[in-house]
């Protein structure tokens, strides 16, 4: 069975050629993660109505019942030591989580106590939150009037305190606790009042609220310990302040419970809880491992259930209210186990039954049953395994749950993670991995609180961990530029200039992250901002890395960067342009301009066009600009689009240099002579006086010129955008330096397009002498926010597109192996019997132009034709209909279509590149789609300085395995080009090996007539072949294209027809002349006049093609016929007349040629007729 080489991955499959428009902003919104108002709890009321040995009348207690306030027993003691022990110990229990706040107790206090005091707190607070704190045990409980209990002077009456004139004293922001029976009756006037501000989210709903207090439209939070219809516990084995015990002293609380819960756990007791050994903020300790895993298990119920904006606002905002929050749901999982069901506004979800619990069930379990054990011995401890495990699972959702785009519960977690030293670079990595995956991912890390971590992790010198650091902050800057204000506050960017500047870090991955850091930063700021920072050292140090970044193509983006990093830097500042052009930085730019990345090529681009802002740096002008020129042909669209921008720039600056005679005669051969297709292109040339005249202007003015022929060639590119760009271009200039009166152009105004990468601002008015570039005027690059979306894109995605890709290129694999067994079985029977035309399958009239170009799709049951009016037609040759059809010509800015190629045959989605003849190349996505819409996904000027005109024609041959796209034509040259990195990469100069009389002539070369097809077999990716004017066979190696490998000379008698190769006989070369000679010849052997076989037609023919896997040569003639002949000479069948009732002898052939693969060959006639027949 014949053997396919393996392809590689298809050329047009990357960013630049898959993103159509650009578009600086996320593909997923960001949500509003930074806390405008970050409110503080500095100011507590702690109000204890207790009356210790009186038991409110609405109270029927049944010894024995809960007593312990504030884990104190009031009957231990004198009533009024009680009171005050149990305010200050409630006030200590509020100071560990707020330590910073001033508290003010009022215990059984009167109305004009509680007043006084919640003013003053209102007063000292201004615009932060007051702590209203209520305990309501020796009191009646609230009334369905929304009245709270406290007492006369004299404790002989209950007063009842409105709650209207509570909140009256107290103003907002504030926050409620109520710890009495029935609290939640209060539910409604408290929720009524913070709606009257402002929404549930805290919105405000009046802009002009009152100076003196401008936060009354922020919602009052409310905590009741129980519903308007529930007692409080009465469970002896409780505290009495159950709700206020949950939520100042939860661990506390929660070691009692558990032990309430697992009365089997013998070797536990009351003692050993109680002296639980620890410090509550001292993580290595075994009370504040616990309460470190209580945190991170309680935030993470939060951002499990919670919306994000309640989230950030219970959990983020203030840290008392986030501690109060967290504490509540515990006191909702306990109190429910007792009946009870708290309540809170804004209202929470249900979380007693969160699988987060049994996590900490587990760690509680493994924290206590140590107790024993450690009560004599303390070093005994061992640390829970919680954190590492909940990486382990992280770890796990990674692998396999990254699909659904929902956070993972671990994510809170990490971010506790963090704190410790131990977990820290694990986490960090596990974080890094997550950010990879999206802006998604990046959002939802922002919004768990992850930012003041990293922000913090900034002061670390470790090495590992400024790698994964500055991965990080590559994602997260990319989203959210705002960060960059407190990375400046912060000195960060030290950080990362440090890490440039640093010759010891041999990571060029890491850099190009850091240079990306860097180029954000002087985005916002100028480097006369960056603190501590040098200008001219840093200069110095980009300079000297961008070198080194030369050596390797591995270091492409690190170049890439680099050359962004410094145009952000010397843009607009003269001190730095001027210091750059000191060091000749702009030569070691220029070196890029020719790298083998088109995205380094941009960078490149960019980074020169914006090195000057006026005329003080002639030199340097004009050292850029002549590099600049070069750039005119590369092959990569992002790149002369910022050519484009580039040449713009430097135009601007020397507008009052340009001749406006010379400018004016560029805009008339781009308006003029496009519209006569180069026909009267030679009219345009200048005279001898002319000549001397140009001669006689400035070098600054022949620059200003040379700039404008530039443009003008680039106003007539392939690509549309980047025609229509420069055109726009042309246009404000000849606005700017010439009145309206002097020249009217097609379009009164420059045309109001959205480009990719341009974007437009109007004109101001005319400067007769521009001393410095106003940005204002000028096309506005996107390159680098372009560059930026690519940067950061996750690599999760492009593992997953990689994927997809390896599934296509399978299934173009497995219809290629059906294929080649389906013609293997074929040609067995070739063997016993005589091919000849077995059917015509479909006729289709292509009037009103004859075919004059051909191929089969090889995979499709379409054919593709291009007719004398330069239409490209897509037939279904099996339905037999037309498909769709365009023009090209005229995208082409040519005279006409001369050849057309498929590109990634073996991949979805096929590509069809067609040429015109003045070189040009357009490579079309979706050509024959009836439902998406085509597009132009690259485009190229493959040959410089060709005349089009109705003789001049260039042909090209695809290379699939080696990516290179072959051109020739009616100029001395073959231009080798690798799409895959868009540049020519071989230009070989036929001058020597063409006839001298041929070479010598004015008119067209006619030297390359046709271009061979190129075996697809690996081993033969850099042969190809072509025959030549004068009858001769050039074999070459585009690996040393000094000379052919094989020149058989003078082979035919005329020019060569065509020259075919054939998968089946690789080593042979067939070719032909239109004297209908045939003949083979062995490039094993260079025998210069020696074909190894040949046999002649008996006819002229004018078309010609071979099988490429069977042995097959069909061949048309203007007689009125088509042979098909084997490659011994066998003439094995003749067609003369079309198929059908009314029999009709065919028309002179125009086009021939073979299915790739099956055994159909198509034809097309000058009768306008086009026919597709079965060969068998």
């Amino acid at each position: 069975m014949t053997s396919f080489s393996h392809p590689r991955n298809p050329v047009f499959q990357e960013p630049r050629h898959l993103e159509p428009k650009l578009s600086s902003s996320s593909s997923h919104a960001l949500e509003e993660w930074k806390l405008k108002n970050r409110l503080k709890t500095c100011h507590v009321a702690l109000v204890a109505c207790l009356n210790i040995g009186v038991d409110p009348p609405d109270v029927l207690k049944v010894e024995p019942c809960p007593k312990l306030e504030c884990w104190i027993d009031p009957f231990s003691m004198q009533a009024a030591k009680a009171k005050e022990a149990i305010g200050n110990a409630l006030k200590k229990q509020y100071s560990r989580w707020q330590p910073r706040a001033r508290y003010k107790q009022c215990l059984d206090p009167t109305v004009d106590e509680i007043k006084k005091t919640l003013q003053n707190l209102r007063r000292s607070a201004k615009k932060e939150r007051v702590l209203f704190h209520y305990n309501g045990h020796g009191v009646p409980k609230p009334t369905s009037s929304f009245e709270i209990w406290v007492f006369n002077r004299s404790f002989t009456q209950y007063i009842p305190l409105s709650l209207y004139d509570l909140m009256d004293w107290i103003k907002k922001p504030a926050i409620y606790l109520f710890d009495c029976n029935h609290a939640a009756i209060l539910k409604d006037a408290l929720i009524d009042s913070g709606r009257a501000g402002g929404d549930e989210n805290g919105i405000p709903t009046d802009p002009q609220s009152d100076i003196l207090n401008p936060d009354t439209s922020i919602p009052n939070i409310v905590l009741a310990a129980c519903q308007a219809n529930e007692m409080l516990p009465m469970n002896p084995s409780l505290p009495a302040d159950l709700f206020t015990s949950c939520l100042t002293t939860p661990i506390k609380m929660a070691l009692q419970f558990f032990l309430h819960n697992n009365k089997l756990l013998t070797e536990v007791n009351q003692e050993l809880i109680e002296d639980f050994p620890g410090r509550l903020q001292d993580r290595r300790t075994p009370l504040g491992e616990l309460n470190w895993i209580f945190t991170a298990v309680t935030d993470t119920i939060a951002w499990s259930v919670l919306p994000r904006h309640l989230f950030h606002k219970l959990f983020r905002q203030d840290l008392l209210v986030a501690c109060l929050f967290r504490n509540f749901l515990l006191a909702d999982r306990i109190m429910r186990t007792f009946g009870c069901t708290p309540y809170s506004y804004p209202q929470l979800p249900e979380t007693f039954n969160h699988p987060m619990w049994e996590s900490w069930d587990l760690a509680v379990d493994v924290c206590v049953s140590q107790l024993p054990k450690i009560k004599d011995n303390p070093d005994a401890y061992e640390f829970s395994d919680f954190f590492s495990s909940q990486l382990t699972d992280f770890e796990v959702w990674l692998k396999y749950g990254y699909n659904t785009h929902q956070a993972p519960k671990q994510l809170p977690i990490l971010l506790q993670v963090l704190l410790s030293q131990a977990h820290r670079l694990k986490a960090l990595d596990l974080l890094a991995q997550f950010l990879d995956m999206g802006d998604w991912a990046v959002n939802m890390a922002l919004s768990v609180g992850i930012f003041p971590y990293v922000l913090k992790l900034l002061q670390s010198p470790s090495l590992p961990l400024k790698r994964v650091l500055v991965f990080i902050w590559t994602r997260i800057l990319a989203l959210d530029e705002r960060c960059l204000s407190d990375l400046l506050k912060e000195h960060g960017h030290c950080y990362f200039i440090d890490i440039i500047v640093d010759h010891t870090v041999n990571d060029s991955v890491m850099c190009a992250q850091a240079c990306f850091v860097l180029a954000n930063l002087l985005s916002v700021y100028t480097v006369d901002q960056l603190t501590r920072v040098q200008f001219d050292g840093l200069l110095k140090h980009l300079q000297e890395l961008l070198v080194c970044s030369l050596q390797s193509e591995e270091h492409a983006e690190l170049s890439q960067w680099l050359c962004l990093t410094i145009a952000k830097l010397v843009q607009g500042n003269l001190a730095v342009q001027t210091k750059a052009f000191e060091s000749n930085l702009q030569a070691d730019v220029i070196r890029f301009l020719s790298h083998r990345v088109p995205e380094v090529r941009a960078a490149a681009v960019y980074c020169l066009s914006y090195m000057i802002d006026d005329q003080n740096f002639h030199d340097g002008a004009l050292q850029i600009g002549t590099a600049l020129y070069r750039v005119m042909m590369d092959g990569c669209v992002i790149v002369r689009r910022e050519l484009v921008h580039a040449l713009f720039r430097l135009l601007w600056i020397y507008q009052d240099k340009i001749p406006t005679k010379y400018f004016k005669k560029c805009l008339d051969e781009l308006y003029v002579g496009s519209k006569k297709k180069g026909k009267d292109a030679r009219k345009g040339t200048s005279n001898d006086s002319e000549e001397e005249e140009i001669h006689r202007l400035s070098k600054v003015a022949l620059f200003s010129l040379d700039i404008c022929k530039v443009l003008t060639l680039l106003a007539s590119d392939p690509v549309p955008k980047v025609a229509r760009m420069a055109r726009d271009a042309l246009e404000r200039i000849r606005v700017k330096i010439m009145p309206s009166s002097d020249y009217n152009s097609p379009s009164k105004s420059p045309q109001r397009r959205s480009f990719p990468f341009m974007k437009r601002t109007h004109s101001e008015p005319a400067l007769n002498q521009p001393s410095a570039i106003s940005e204002n005027d000028l096309l506005k690059s996107s390159f680098y926010e372009w560059s930026k979306k690519q940067f950061v894109k996750p690599k999760s995605a492009r593992v997953q597109h990689l994927s997809r890709k390896t599934r296509d290129t399978q299934h173009r694999l497995d219809v290629l192996a059906r294929e080649a067994e389906s013609l293997r079985i074929r040609r067995q029977y070739t063997k016993t019997f005589s091919n000849k035309i077995q059917e015509q399958i479909s006729c289709f009239t292509t009037e009103p132009d004859l075919v004059g170009l051909m191929k089969f799709h090889p995979f499709d049951k379409t054919i593709v034709t291009v007719d004398q009016t330069d239409h490209i037609h897509i037939w279904d040759w099996m339905q037999q209909q037309h498909v769709t059809s365009f023009h090209a010509s005229a995208q082409l800015h040519c005279q006409r279509v001369t050849d057309f190629c498929f590109i990634n045959e073996r991949f979805d989605p096929m590509l069809l590149c067609v040429t015109g003849s003045n070189g040009n190349s357009c490579f079309y996505r979706n050509y024959a789609s009836k439902t998406k819409k085509r597009r132009i996904v690259s485009g190229l000027r493959a040959v410089p300085a060709i005349t089009s005109s109705k003789g001049s024609y260039v042909m090209t041959q695809w290379q699939p395995v080696s990516r290179h796209m072959i051109y020739a034509g009616d100029f001395p040259e073959v231009k080798i080009w690798d799409l895959n990195r868009e540049i020519c990469d071989v230009t070989i100069d036929l001058t020597a090996h063409l006839d001298k009389k041929d070479s010598n002539r004015n008119e067209p070369l006619g030297g390359v007539s046709c271009l061979c097809n190129v075996s697809v077999q690996e081993n033969e990716e850099h042969t190809f072949a072509c025959g030549t004017g004068d009858g001769s066979i050039l074999f070459w190696d585009r690996r040393t294209p000094e000379s052919p490998v094989i020149e058989w000379e003078n082979v035919h008698d005329t020019f060569v027809l065509d020259v075919a190769t054939q998968q089946v006989n690789r080593n042979a070369l067939i070719s032909t002349d239109e004297s209908g000679l045939i003949q083979f010849f062995d490039v094993r052997k260079p025998d210069k006049n020696a074909p190894y076989f040949s046999f002649q037609v008996k006819n002229p023919i004018t078309a010609f093609t071979v099988h490429n896997i069977h042995d097959l040569i069909a061949v048309g003639s203007n007689d009125q016929f088509i042979k098909i002949y084997d490659t011994t000479g066998k003439e094995l069948s003749t067609v003369q007349y079309h198929e059908g009732f009314f029999v009709q002898r065919i028309g002179p052939v125009s086009a021939l040629a073979f299915h790739p693969y099956k055994l159909i060959l198509g034809n097309g006639s000058t009768d306008r007729i086009l026919s597709v027949y079965s060969v068998q």
